[in-house]
């Protein structure tokens, strides 16, 4: 592919509208209502593991884990603090740009098949984010001026010119202060397939364990599982994990958390890659209803739990 063929076109990302509905009304808080003003953290990430080792080098994309891009905060608008799908919407919308316009450093457009849209599923207080942020700047000025001291006393100037880099950084730097800052709703389980079972009838097979694992855990309504390309990630409400914990005490668990993972490894370990994480210390997820690597979107496997409790 030339570099004029990969700039055609607009970036793609809304794949199923009633499934992005579905996650906003039911996973994400209604922010409008909380007291404190609050709101979500979405990016576009990209991921090199999902190119091969000449896409890559074509494309100039390094590394593995991972790059985050375009953070969007969402949070209600204006004085009347709207908050609706229609709103959250033009956010992943800003993303279905010409493909000119965001590009990797050679110039090219990034491939389709490494990109997906991930929020932070728990929202940031926005109160503590600027405390934090206001912390980080009073360090690094403070930082500086002991920087100049040192270049008045002793001569130079790396230290000065370092310490401004970090000055020029502070405005990103409060992007992963709201990821620190999130409100704890749910525990985040990341369970990945091996090859074999990433197909689709035994696909099938896991998902009907994988349910009956978390009812038997939890309960239904109190969890969450998103389908991906890879695996599943599951949200599961914190509310519920003193009920739970009993459940877990008859398997000789005394922690809930990590005795679900436990619990599934158990039941599923012909099915899930080895050695991998399974509690996640954020709820960093892909985002339901998108296109995720180009070909596949993300769905929220268990949507029937909660249309039976709202007609209780």
């Amino acid at each position: 592919m030339t570099k004029l063929e990969s700039l055609e076109g607009n970036y793609k990302f809304i794949a199923d509208p009633s499934e992005l509905s579905w996650f906003f009304e039911n996973v994400l808080k209604d922010l409008s209502k909380e007291n404190i003003r609050k709101s979500y953290l979405m990016c576009i990430v990209t991921r090199p593991k999902k190119l091969s080792k000449e896409e890559r080098e074509e494309f100039d994309i390094s590394g593995s884990d991972g790059v985050m891009m375009r953070e969007e905060i969402i949070s209600p608008r204006g004085k009347d603090h709207i908050w609706s799908f229609e709103e959250f919407l033009t956010h992943i919308y800003k993303y279905e740009c010409p493909k000119r316009g965001m590009i990797t450093k050679n110039g090219y457009a990034y491939p389709d098949k490494s990109l997906a849209v991930m929020i932070y599923a728990e929202p940031s207080d926005e109160v503590k984010v600027a405390n934090e942020l206001v912390k980080y700047a009073h360090e690094i000025i403070s930082q500086t001026i002991e920087a100049c001291e040192r270049t008045i006393n002793f001569g130079g100037t790396d230290g000065i010119k370092e310490q401004l880099d970090k000055m020029a950084g502070i405005a990103k730097k409060s992007k992963s202060i709201y990821a620190q800052s999130t409100e704890k709703i749910f525990i985040h389980y990341d369970f990945d397939l091996n090859e074999t079972y990433k197909e689709k009838e035994n696909r099938e097979y896991v998902e009907k364990i994988l349910k009956e694992l978390h009812k038997n855990a939890f309960g239904k309504g109190n969890y969450f599982i998103i389908k991906t390309n890879g695996g599943y990630h599951t949200l599961v409400k914190r509310t519920c994990l003193g009920e739970a914990a009993a459940f877990f005490k008859k398997l000789g668990k005394n922690d809930p958390v990590h005795g679900f993972a436990d619990y599934v490894d158990a039941n599923l370990d012909y099915a899930l890659t080895v050695g991998e994480k399974r509690v996640q210390d954020q709820c960093f997820v892909p985002v339901p209803g998108t296109w995720m690597y180009g070909s596949f979107i993300p769905t929220i496997i268990n949507k029937d739990d909660f249309k039976k409790l709202s007609q209780l």
